[in-house]
């Protein structure tokens, strides 16, 4: 709270980011200062554990990209749960953090981008970002 940006938060709001009941307006370098405190001040498993919580909040914008930030400060992540997380993205935004922080560190991350579009459009910008950082 003490970081909140009511300026960033309403501007989000109006250009849509309407599926969170709460913005705080945190940019993201924000984020990742507060990521990387709490991963120097905590075990691997309480920040894991922090960023399963975080994640599960699906109505607190910061929340679920915090969770982005510490889930990319392991990369020891299970594909399978990497799938999940990429099936559960709710803002391009989203998967955009996703795709910086986390995807294309995993050393399978060539193996998750699909040959084919996906329908879904969320899914079809998850993946044209992760592919575009792949070929980085």
């Amino acid at each position: 709270m003490a970081y909140r940006n009511g300026i960033v938060a309403d501007t989000l709001r109006s250009a849509g980011m309407n599926c969170y009941s709460v913005i705080f307006g945190l940019n993201l370098p924000q984020l990742s200062a507060i990521a990387r405190q709490i991963t120097e001040t905590h075990d691997k498993d309480a920040f894991e554990n922090l960023a399963d919580a975080l994640w599960a909040d699906k109505t607190v914008r910061e929340s679920r990209l915090l969770a982005l930030h510490l889930y990319g400060s392991s990369q020891e992540m299970p594909r399978d749960m990497a799938e999940r997380l990429m099936g559960e993205i709710l803002t391009r935004e989203e998967g955009e953090v996703m795709c910086l922080r986390l995807l294309r560190n995993l050393p399978y991350a060539r193996q998750l981008v699909m040959t084919e579009v996906p329908d879904d459009p969320l899914q079809a910008h998850l993946h044209a970002v992760l592919r575009r950082h792949l070929e980085q």
